[in-house]
């Protein structure tokens, strides 16, 4: 097989699963995470690329009032990163898939860690729980777990400090994610949800697609995590 989907109980350069999902939320909130995907893992995600969202006409234009329902629409479509938008990588890095996720921040003074865990839970039982392996494809192939390793995939973070940057709209995915925006700041967050930690073994283009449906939109819209990139290992 091209490539080893590294077991949840097992540490990859020192880390858990746990702590790289962690890094995952941490890179995902940061500015601009399209420039700094480059660590030992490299994170997919099934959300546009700002970039793309802001060079549209429309947030670029005159009609201001067409941008919240343009974003809103915009930010449910499948993240799609092939040909001139495809990943590189090194054969040493390994790639980070979340297949869906959640995540809660105590921005409110009531907020305690049991709001933040229910928040998670309830997130994820409203979701494909467990996903199928056939929702997950490497070069059109589900992955290689049956239904009782899938579980295994499922984790609930312990509490840590999320940093939101204070950063203008289009840098951070802090104002898109969220209805009221997640507000700058250090905030105590617990995030859960599949991740499928993955070492991609030869020098080539692989494809990569991922389709799992979590909890529906507060407006009653179906959501889905829907990513689909090449990865160019090198």
């Amino acid at each position: 097989m091209a490539f080893t989907i590294i077991d949840p109980g097992a540490l990859y350069r020192g880390k858990s699963y746990n702590d790289w999902a962690k890094e995952y939320f941490a890179w995902y909130f940061s500015a601009d995470p399209d420039d700094h995907n480059d660590g030992p893992v490299v994170f997919l995600k099934s959300t546009p690329s700002l970039r793309t969202l802001f060079s549209s006409s429309i947030t670029t234009g005159n009609n201001m009032s067409a941008v919240p329902q343009f974003i809103s629409n915009y930010m449910i479509q499948p993240n799609v990163m092939v040909g001139f938008d495809k990943l590189d990588v090194s054969i040493d890095q390994a790639i980070l898939i979340p297949a869906i996720v959640s995540y809660f921040s105590a921005t409110e003074a009531s907020d305690n860690i049991h709001t933040l865990q229910h928040f998670v839970r309830d997130a994820a039982a409203n979701s494909d729980n467990p996903p199928s392996n056939t929702q997950i494809k490497i070069d059109g192939v589900p992955i290689p777990v049956d239904e009782q390793n899938m579980k295994r995939h499922s984790l609930e973070t312990d509490p840590f400090m999320l940093a939101v940057p204070d950063v203008e709209p289009g840098r951070s995915y802090k104002d898109y994610v969220e209805i009221p925006p997640l507000p700058p700041g250090i905030w105590n967050t617990v995030g859960g949800g599949y991740f499928f930690l993955v070492q991609l073994s030869e020098r080539r283009t692989y494809v990569i697609s991922s389709r799992v449906k979590g909890k529906k939109y507060l407006d009653g819209r179906d959501y889905f995590a829907d990513l689909l990139y090449q990865v160019s290992v090198h």
